[in-house]
């Protein structure tokens, strides 16, 4: 399930355009087959009427709500990614922010189920995603190690197969920030874990993948996206060509 895993992380590089979100997914999953790797594409889900306060959703002052509410999609176009997805031969993983979420993701068929960084201490949001008895990939950035020590322990006890992945939650990651040597430190704690990178760094940057490997990781994750004339690539997110020199 988890070796050798390539992850494609959409985000919300579809920019909540349907369209654009299903030639993300058949783009990079041609390219994932092409490669004959064992591949994911990944959705994030946000029930935005629950996840966001109602405060935060009338003033729309900070630039996180402005994103989502500009990004947002209707459950069916997700359903219908998820779809396509499958229809691609790739594993679906969808990262959920809120329990509602996670509902949503087990009725679309998710395959492995993303904690984000940001969600390490949601317990609510942990033990909702622990009852669909799914595998789970858990981030670490910004984590320190007692932290980390509880989600190995938690799903360690509920007998959920996991996998932890290293993360710096900068945005580009400067190689000098990348910090891969904690990926052997992750190894050497549990021979029995798959440890992975998701990585931030600039798109054209080919060598700290390099390094996490030869450190010892064993998945992959990037974001991806499709620039148009209209849509512009930000600072940590791959063209097509781009990750094809990365892969």
């Amino acid at each position: 399930m988890f070796k050798k895993l390539v992850i494609f992380e959409m985000a919300n590089n579809h920019q909540g355009l349907n369209k654009h979100g299903l030639k993300i997914i058949k783009k990079y999953s041609s390219l994932g087959n092409e490669f004959n790797l064992n591949h994911a594409i990944k959705l994030q889900y946000r029930n935005l009427d629950t996840f966001i306060s109602k405060k935060e959703l009338k003033l729309k002052q900070n630039k996180h709500v402005t994103r989502f509410i500009s990004t947002s999609l209707k459950r069916q176009i997700f359903n219908n990614f998820c779809k396509e997805i499958k229809l691609n031969n790739a594993k679906l993983i969808i990262t959920p922010f809120d329990e509602m979420s996670v509902d949503h993701a087990n009725e679309d068929g998710v395959d492995i189920v993303k904690i984000a960084s940001c969600s390490a201490n949601d317990w609510p949001l942990i033990e909702k995603i622990a009852s669909i008895k799914k595998p789970v990939i858990f981030s670490t950035g910004g984590q320190n190690i007692d932290e980390i020590d509880n989600l190995y322990s938690f799903f360690s006890h509920k007998k959920i197969d996991f996998a932890i992945m290293h993360c710096v939650s900068m945005y580009p990651t400067e190689y000098s920030d990348a910090q891969i040597n904690f990926i052997k430190k992750l190894k050497n704690r549990d021979k029995n874990i798959v440890i992975g990178y998701s990585g931030h760094e600039s798109p054209n940057d080919t060598s700290t993948v390099q390094v996490a490997a030869g450190a010892g990781a064993e998945i992959f994750e990037r974001h991806v996206k499709i620039p148009t004339s209209k849509i512009k690539l930000n600072s940590y997110s791959m063209n097509v060509n781009q990750t094809r020199k990365w892969l």
